[in-house]
């Protein structure tokens, strides 16, 4: 739907009614309205513009980089949108904690990480 080039600034979003039509019915958002999973997507994006400044101890992030990328995406849309996402996904374990917000900091600021090094 979307895809945020690393270092080059450079954001590239399907248009709302291209993205509406190529929405899976058997994925995650498909239960989210239109104009709110669009503007989703986007902050997905802009959360991976952001932390691509920031320093990962490995060769790279991505698992990290990702679960910032959906945590904020998913705390982004209106509360109805919200609910009925995830009223039909497991996607709990950032947003539904207390101290999610906190997580979310930590991993923008480079201090916390999901990924391991690969050996």
């Amino acid at each position: 739907m979307g895809i945020f080039h690393c270092g080059e600034a450079l954001i590239r979003l399907l248009s709302p009614g291209l993205m509406a039509k190529r929405r899976d019915p058997d994925r995650a958002f498909a239960s989210v309205p239109d104009e709110p999973c669009f503007d989703s997507v986007v902050v997905h994006e802009l959360t991976h513009a952001a932390y691509d400044s920031a320093e990962c101890p490995f060769v790279d992030c991505p698992a990290t980089a990702e679960y910032a990328a959906y945590a904020t995406q998913v705390r982004s849309l209106p509360a109805e949108a919200r609910e009925a996402f995830e009223a039909t996904s497991a996607f709990d374990h950032c947003v539904s904690r207390d101290y999610g917000c906190q997580l979310i900091g930590r991993i923008m600021g480079g201090a916390a990480f999901i990924d391991r090094e690969c050996f």
